[in-house]
């Protein structure tokens, strides 16, 4: 009977693993699975983070190079003089600024476009020379025993120095009395940086997925771990 009454007051089958050294060791070993799942929910936590922050600055360069494209579409026309090419030129000035606040997106102080070097701001116009992304390593985190997980994209070619060099070609045609059929060359630049944009997302959004299948794992052997531990 005082065992039933220690049992039914601690809720604990046994008090001491020599009661019963297999229920202990089980314990110990159900207790730390139950231990690495809610590490692994942290870390889900610090990848959803950090990818939602990616795809969000992803679809804001997406937007800025859309207007980009129109403003080129714009100016192309024939019927734009050379001061309503001036005052696109100044748009684009702008843009070109918000692409680069973009490109030096941070999650907690960490840069998030420029790979492993996380303390380096990829995105330097003011520099001379200029400085653009150069790392596109993996920035991982552990999911599961033996599984880690690429949270970063690499977008060396998205925010690279090819897309400011084109801008600044761009911006020079546009101030310097470019005909409309010279400016309508720029198009299919842009197009070409808007498309490494998509697939920079296209990517990202198929890694979300397997982060997404991973965290309904998770939780399906946490609430196992818990009942057995129970």
């Amino acid at each position: 009977m005082g065992k039933y009454q220690d049992q039914l007051a601690t809720g604990k089958k046994i008090s001491r693993p020599s009661e019963d050294p297999v229920v202990a060791m089980m314990g110990t070993k159900y207790r730390t699975e139950v231990n690495h799942i809610e590490q692994y929910t942290r870390n889900l936590s610090t990848a959803y983070n950090w990818m939602d922050s990616t795809d969000d600055a992803l679809s804001q360069a997406n937007d800025v190079l859309q207007r980009i494209q129109e403003l080129v579409t714009e100016a192309s026309n024939d019927t734009y003089s050379d001061s309503d090419r001036k005052d696109a030129e100044k748009e684009i000035e702008q843009l070109r600024k918000q692409l680069e606040s973009i490109a030096n997106s941070t999650v907690a102080g960490k840069y998030i476009f420029n790979g492993t070097d996380t303390s380096e701001k990829p995105v330097d116009l003011s520099t001379n020379p200029p400085t653009f992304p150069q790392n596109n390593e993996a920035v991982t985190v552990k999911v599961a025993d033996g599984v880690e997980i690429r949270i970063n994209a690499d977008t060396t070619n998205v925010f690279g120095e090819q897309l400011f060099q084109d801008l600044s070609d761009l911006q020079g045609a546009l101030q310097n009395g470019a005909s409309g059929e010279e400016v309508s060359g720029f198009l299919s630049k842009i197009q070409g940086h808007l498309d490494h944009v998509t697939s920079a997302q296209a990517e990202l959004g198929a890694r979300q997925n397997r982060v997404d299948m991973m965290k309904n794992r998770l939780d399906d052997k946490a609430v196992t771990a818990k009942k057995i531990l129970s």
